[in-house]
């Protein structure tokens, strides 16, 4: 039986425009040797370190689907900004926000469109209050 995991990040929202040279170059660095980092924290030392990251290990599930989110919403002209996540035996809940990419963006065609290409997963999908989302994946047994 697996342990009830939740996390939600808190680090700041900036615009790129607010963000120094320094923070760019760091951000593209961390782009790039994202998957060698995720790797490298499943291993101790190294797990010890960029607990509250993204790219840390014990955050590989949600990543994953995170990054599934992102690449559908994208193809409707949204992106996603993640909130926070519970997981436990029987789910994994993504709490976020669709951001519309251009001002005729459907929300409702999103949510269809989702429905559509998630048909064959255990994926349910509900707006929550302040225009965020709530995305459950059912958790198969592993064995």
């Amino acid at each position: 039986m697996n342990e009830d995991k939740n996390y939600t990040w808190t680090a700041p929202d900036k615009k790129v425009s607010e963000l120094s040279d320094k923070e760019i170059l760091i951000i593209y660095i961390l782009k790039k040797i994202n998957p060698y980092l995720t790797t490298l924290t499943r291993f101790f030392p190294f797990s010890l370190l960029w607990q509250d990251r993204r790219f840390h290990y014990k955050h590989k599930k949600v990543t994953d689907a995170d990054d599934l989110i992102i690449k559908i919403a994208g193809e409707k002209d949204f992106w996603f900004k993640l909130f926070s996540y519970d997981e436990d035996d029987r789910f994994l809940n993504i709490i976020g926000k669709f951001i519309p990419l251009k001002k005729d963006s459907n929300k409702d065609k999103l949510f269809q469109y989702f429905r559509k290409k998630m048909e064959n997963e255990d994926f349910y999908i509900n707006d929550l209050d302040d225009g965020r989302v709530k995305i459950s994946l059912i958790q198969k047994k592993q064995i």
